[in-house]
């Protein structure tokens, strides 16, 4: 592994409940879970910003819970990716960077998910979007519409033109998720509103993003193929000397920590010079407590 690349691995939130007296010491009060949350993982995914801008107040809140090394990948907001379009959306996206700006180096790839609707033929609009958008941050693209992965030129397409920009492809892995009948109200629910595109692994920049979702109570059994593809690939990444981002989920966010757990040890057979876990998620199943320096 290259010593300028690092692996940022993280949850899709960094506040549950569900987490006290296993991730977290279980009398942990809500305002310090982000604090016990940085000493566990180095990055989270930051998916409220889709739903709603952020107070300035609660930026700095967030960086001043977190190391300097802690990573945040927040999304842009729904109003500018799906309810416009990318077009006619100078003042939302101003707004947006300069309020995630109060984090400084804290703040990993901003990642743009495009809707189910952003076709082949919206590239442009892509296009036209990526050229607005100031230097100083680095994002990352994330597309769900059919096209992108079964039209060959395409998808060729959409790479070229992130790669051109220097802009991450975020990559959306779902297939586990989908591979068996749901037992839960939750993974029922996951299954409905979770898309189930193919697998893929480029890598545009040097931030790529994979957004791994796995099944409630997953086991390396259950996850063979998703943990095989992605040490390769977040190992092939790292080892190119791009910082590799992987945040895991679950139908219930209160186990997404086992899966990060079950993808580290695969990374260490691949990539055994990647640091270790904390003693928190590696001891997650057991409720262990206990807690030590991460990254």
């Amino acid at each position: 592994m290259q010593k300028s690349a690092r692996l940022y691995l993280g949850c899709p939130v960094w506040a549950c409940a569900a987490w006290r007296g296993k991730l977290f010491p279980a009398t942990t009060r809500a305002a310090d879970f982000l604090a016990h949350y940085a000493t566990c993982f180095n990055a989270v995914e930051g998916n409220s910003s889709f739903y709603a801008l952020p107070s300035a107040a609660q930026v700095s809140n967030w960086r001043d819970a977190t190391p300097e090394s802690f990573r945040f990948c927040f999304k842009f907001p729904r109003r500018i990716s799906h309810e416009l379009q990318l077009r006619n959306t100078e003042n939302e996206t101003l707004q947006f960077l300069q309020r995630l700006s109060i984090l400084g180096p804290r703040l990993g790839p901003i990642m743009l998910q495009l809707g189910p609707k952003f076709a082949p033929e919206h590239l442009p609009d892509l296009a036209q979007y990526i050229k607005t958008l100031s230097p100083e941050f680095r994002y990352a693209v994330e597309v769900r519409h059919a096209d992108f992965f079964t039209d060959a030129h395409a998808e060729s397409t959409l790479n070229t033109l992130l790669e051109s920009n220097e802009i991450n492809r975020c990559h959306f892995d779902a297939q586990a998720l989908h591979r068996s009948p749901a037992e839960d109200d939750s993974t029922r629910q996951a299954q409905e509103r979770k898309p189930n595109p193919a697998r893929r692994a480029q890598r545009t920049a040097i931030a790529p993003i994979v957004r791994l979702i796995g099944p409630n109570n997953a086991t390396i059994e259950s996850m063979q193929a998703e943990l095989g593809f992605w040490s390769e690939a977040i190992t092939s990444w790292i080892n190119a000397g791009a910082n590799a981002y992987c945040f895991t989920h679950t139908p219930d966010d209160q186990f997404a920590p086992q899966i990060a757990r079950l993808l580290h040890k695969a990374l260490q057979r691949q990539c055994p010079d990647i640091p270790a876990l904390s003693a928190a998620v590696t001891h997650f199943s057991s409720g262990d407590t206990q807690q030590m320096t991460l990254f």
